[in-house]
């Protein structure tokens, strides 16, 4: 149960709402350590349903060296749509996360290719994603989210 944050509650209701009518958006929940933000974004995702594919990802202190730890995660439940990418994206991108050997390209590369990934999950339903703790995320994360 959520305590005193009708408002929050509120603003996070009103971005599902756009998502699902397919105007999309964007929402940084921010503050102290402790306040509940994670709580806020675990609310968001029970309150979405089945109707909007919700990918996580967690950045973490100890996976900052670790380069796209946080992108793996986020993409791992949508990267059966990496086959919808050109294929040299389709390269760096898979290479990038480890499950392919490396391809040289550049860091736009990844960040297409990961809007790619996205849009061709969005074709079969609304796609939130989450990151909880983005700035502990790696930055090679950070560059494409």
């Amino acid at each position: 149960m959520i305590i005193s944050r009708t408002a929050e509650l509120r603003r996070l209701n009103d971005l599902r709402a756009a998502v699902l009518s397919g105007e999309g958006g964007a929402l940084v929940v921010h503050g102290d350590a402790g306040i509940g933000k994670t709580t806020l974004l675990d609310a968001l995702a029970t309150q979405a349903g089945e109707g909007i594919t919700v990918l996580r990802a967690c950045g973490a202190e100890t996976e900052t060296a670790i380069a796209f730890a946080a992108l793996a995660d986020l993409l791992g439940p949508v990267l059966g749509h990496v086959d919808a990418l050109p294929a040299l994206q389709a390269a760096v991108l898979l290479g990038a996360l480890a499950l392919e050997p490396p391809t040289p390209g550049d860091r736009l590369a990844v960040c297409v290719a990961t809007l790619g990934v996205l849009r061709a999950a969005a074709r079969e339903n609304p796609v939130l994603v989450m990151v909880d703790d983005f700035h502990w995320a790696d930055a090679s994360s950070r560059e494409p989210l």
